[in-house]
């Protein structure tokens, strides 16, 4: 394991890891809420560099301020 808790709430645990044969590991907390704030802040990105990607920021959309 390469680490196994973060220090935030709600994302407790969280684990990232190496199997065997170098598989990646990334195990997410049980409550909902709290593995999707755990998987967009570590499992997003880090699945995205394994993939090669340069920008790991998630788009965003400006909205006109004067539309309904």
């Amino acid at each position: 394991m390469q680490f196994w808790q973060v220090n935030m709430k709600p994302g407790k645990p969280l684990a990232f890891g190496l199997l065997p044969g170098g598989v990646p590991l990334i195990g997410l907390p049980g409550n909902p809420v709290s593995a999707m704030v755990s998987f967009e802040q570590f499992a997003r990105p880090a699945i995205l560099k394994m993939l090669g990607h340069q920008d790991l920021v998630k788009p965003t959309i400006r909205r006109d301020s004067t539309s309904p």
